[in-house]
């Protein structure tokens, strides 16, 4: 198992942190132009395989050539990964019908027979839309697919190859229309780092740790080349965390942190050793109530005081302006933004640690990159939900709760957290009507009453419990934890509403 191991420089003087900090600006100044191209270019960056070549059109004073390369590389893969993003969001089908579904008992909010919601049918265009989906991606439609050749030379036979193309052209407009440019804002790349072989095959060290027992003040250095000098950058070293011969040769992640720099390396590590299976417990994360209910009854809150002059400062600095703020004000933001970032890895340690005497093995949960945009706003802290979600960087809870848990034995599994808080967990029924408020939970087919933070982590739950659901909603990495596979919402609902009967064992 591959980690990562940030090295940190130590009291820089203002002539080295100069040199290092105006490299950080010119690489993200590349980074933007490269970018710039890339979405330019995007076609021939998908089509065709020789793109990358043309980090040759980039130079830079301070890099070498294959620091460019490796920028230039590494961000025509985002632009890969983006564009494929797009890609499959793309769907070509024909209007089949047009459903009305109405209300059949009076709610508090609409009498019977109101519209409850309708929505467009559609058929899909089946081998066409396969057809021009390839032809999209393809390099002056050269087609390499039997499959896909055979489809088209049958619609050429018919007489619409034009008619083809033109919607290939189309297509690819409104694909490339909807992409933005991804915009850097840091000077990060990465550097060859070890010992190398010069053209004479001599060994060279081109970037590496030099340790100098002779110097009192920093025995631990970081060599530092560019095209025309070699800096010597003192390192902070912890020899708890730190194990410099452990760092593998090959390349490191430069990065700058404020007004330090770090050197980020790999190194193997064995594998988390993971406990064996006794109990398992659903969670679910959410703001307003508490900070985690468990799909066994039991629920976990924060300080509520604490959040309130955490929101309290931060609302301070709003009304400067982020942009506009004094050294002194940045400082006390970052204060801020260290705390609450300790008190809620604090809070998942204790969470953790009740896990451990529950004999609890394995959690699942919802895989939250960012909680639900919404325009709610909290009375109790007098802001909306998303922008408190946003401060508390509650984004990361995800990751926090991972690493510590890993370190206690326990396996986090992610579910798609779609339908979990709309979902009956006795019946199964799937209405966002089932939720009467952000507390309360009654199913509009059984009429089940629950709380509807519980009511959401029995689903989730019950997405590991059930072996159906299981299998078709996610994958299994090589430690046996689940993650969501990526489907559509349509695909979710579908398999949650055919499983029913094979899902709530609860």
């Amino acid at each position: 198992m591959i980690r990562s191991e940030r090295y940190t420089t130590k009291y820089l003087n203002k002539e080295k942190f100069k040199i290092l900090f105006d490299i950080d600006e010119e690489v993200k100044s590349l980074k933007n132009s490269i970018s710039n191209f890339c979405r330019q270019n995007i076609f021939a960056l998908i089509s065709d395989d020789k793109f990358s070549s043309n980090y040759r059109c980039f130079k830079s004073d301070n890099l070498s050539a294959w620091e460019v390369q490796t920028i230039f590389q590494d961000i025509v893969k985002l632009y890969k990964e983006y564009f494929k993003a797009k890609a499959r969001c793309l769907e070509f089908k024909t209007q089949k019908s047009f459903r009305v579904e109405y209300f059949k008992r009076n709610t508090t909010q609409h009498k019977i027979g109101d519209v409850k919601k309708f929505q467009l049918e559609y058929n899909k265009t089946g081998n066409l839309g396969k057809l021009i989906k390839y032809l999209c991606f393809s390099k002056d439609f050269t087609i390499a697919n039997k499959e896909i050749q055979s489809l088209y030379d049958y619609y050429k036979n018919k007489g619409v190859e034009e008619r083809i193309k033109k919607l290939v052209s189309s297509v690819r407009t409104r694909v490339q229309n909807n992409l933005r440019v991804i915009e850097f804002t840091t000077g990060s790349y990465r550097k060859p780092f070890g010992n190398h072989k010069d053209k004479n095959g001599n060994k060279v060290q081109e970037n590496g740790f030099v340790v100098d027992s002779t110097n009192t003040l920093y025995k631990h250095w970081f060599k530092y080349k560019t095209k025309n000098q070699t800096l010597y950058l003192p390192v902070e070293i912890n020899n708890q965390y730190h194990n410099l011969s452990s760092i593998k040769d090959g390349q490191f992640f430069v990065k700058r942190n404020k007004n330090k720099f770090d050197f980020i390396g790999t190194k193997d590590e064995d594998n988390p050793d993971f406990k064996d299976f006794n109990t398992v417990v659903g969670i679910d994360l959410n703001v307003k109530h508490n900070f985690i209910y468990a799909s066994d009854g039991t629920n976990y809150d924060y300080d509520r005081k604490y959040i309130k002059d955490f929101v309290k400062e931060l609302k301070k600095l709003d009304k400067v302006g982020m942009k506009n703020l004094s050294k002194s004000q940045t400082k006390h933001l970052d204060k801020l933004i260290k705390r609450n970032e300790w008190y809620f890895k604090k809070l998942i340690s204790e969470i953790l640690d009740q896990f451990v005497k529950n004999k609890i093995t394995d959690i699942v949960m919802e895989d939250l990159s960012a909680f639900s945009k919404t325009f709610i706003k909290s009375e109790e802290f007098d802001i909306k939900y998303s922008r408190l979600v946003r401060l508390l960087r509650l984004s990361n809870i995800k990751t926090w709760l991972g690493s510590q848990a890993e370190k206690r034995g326990i396996k986090i599994h992610l579910t798609s957290p779609c339908y979990t808080s709309q979902q009956c967990s006795q019946c199964g029924h799937i209405d966002s009507e089932n939720r009467k408020s952000q507390e309360e939970f009654e199913c509009l087919v059984c009429g089940h009453k629950d709380n509807a933070d519980l009511n959401a982590s029995k689903n989730i739950l019950n997405r590991y419990v059930s072996n159906v659901l299981r299998l078709d909603l996610h994958n299994e990495d090589e430690f046996g934890r689940l993650f969501p596979k990526r489907l559509n919402k349509e695909t979710i609902k579908k398999i949650l509403s055919q499983n029913v009967k094979t899902r709530f064992v609860l």
